[in-house]
């Protein structure tokens, strides 16, 4: 008996079900890193947002201090939405010609919907 060219059914059916694995796999491969982008892009823009007010903060002629709870600085981003900047002016307890400048970037994480918070810190000569 002579076999015709071709696959069999069951050939085909293992055959489809191989590539949906696979792709099943690409796909959440690919969701995960778009996930991490997302993540390390806010990461980013937080800490070049700190550091942009850290530095400000700091090149400052007048460095006052500021309440307990610090002072919020006024933003709009679009980068991140809910976005909170604090800045924090202490006196050192080290040393009275020094300032402890802090700044906190606060928002809320879309995929997750958890606060992430980020701080920068410096300190800066003054005088008395």
């Amino acid at each position: 008996m002579q076999r015709a060219n071709g696959y069999t059914l069951l050939e085909v059916i293992i055959a489809l079900g191989l590539l949906v694995t696979v792709l099943a796999a690409s796909w959440s491969l690919l969701r995960s890193g778009q996930r991490n982008e997302r993540f390390l892009w806010d990461e980013f823009t937080a800490s070049e947002l700190a550091l942009s007010n850290l530095e400000r903060a700091i090149a400052a002629d007048v460095l006052e201090l500021t309440p307990s709870d610090g002072r919020v600085i006024d933003t709009l981003n679009p980068q991140l939405p809910e976005l909170k900047i604090t800045l924090f002016v202490t006196s050192s307890a080290e040393r009275k010609d020094l300032r402890d400048i802090r700044v906190t970037v606060a928002w809320t994480d879309n995929s997750t919907h958890a606060t992430r918070t980020l701080e920068r810190a410096a300190r800066k000569r003054v005088s008395p």
